[in-house]
């Protein structure tokens, strides 16, 4: 299983209660998480960690989204042909969801928090760069 600390749409807490109750002993979770990393202590040694909190590559965190897209896809890629609109709330005092622009800017990239869309111009975060790396873990652990 591979989830997202941050997603705002799948309940990480409930999906690892479930996991820690109903895994084998050879499963494993991998968890990308971006600012939190309190609730680590608590979990089983099952669950692997990763901070995803990137500044310089302007990625404040993950959602359930990216996770299975590789950096080169087509499509939804780091160098995408198709590019979602920026969110932004604060900044023209809307609501989070309705202050969307086309705009070729640079902004940050991750989950369309409330806490992120309060500090930041968002673009949701379409791809996962350490994709390769979970395949990695993931063939290892199939073998």
């Amino acid at each position: 299983m591979v989830l997202t600390e941050e997603d705002e749409i799948i309940n990480a807490k409930a999906a690892l209660d479930f996991f820690n109750t109903h895994a084998d002993e050879d499963s494993f979770c991998h968890i990308y998480t971006s600012s939190t990393q309190g609730s680590q202590t608590s979990l089983s040694n099952k669950v692997v960690y990763q901070h995803v909190h990137d500044k310089k590559n302007r990625i404040l965190g993950f959602s359930h989204v990216c996770l299975a897209t590789p950096p080169e896809h087509r499509h939804y890629g780091s160098t995408p042909d198709y590019v979602s609109r920026v969110h932004h709330s604060s900044v023209i005092g809307k609501n989070p969801r309705s202050g969307c622009l086309n705009t070729k800017s640079n902004p940050y990239l991750g989950p369309l928090t409330p806490e992120n869309l309060k500090s930041y111009a968002m673009r949701r975060l379409t791809f996962n760069p350490h994709f390769n790396e979970i395949m990695l873990k993931m063939n290892q652990f199939l073998s």
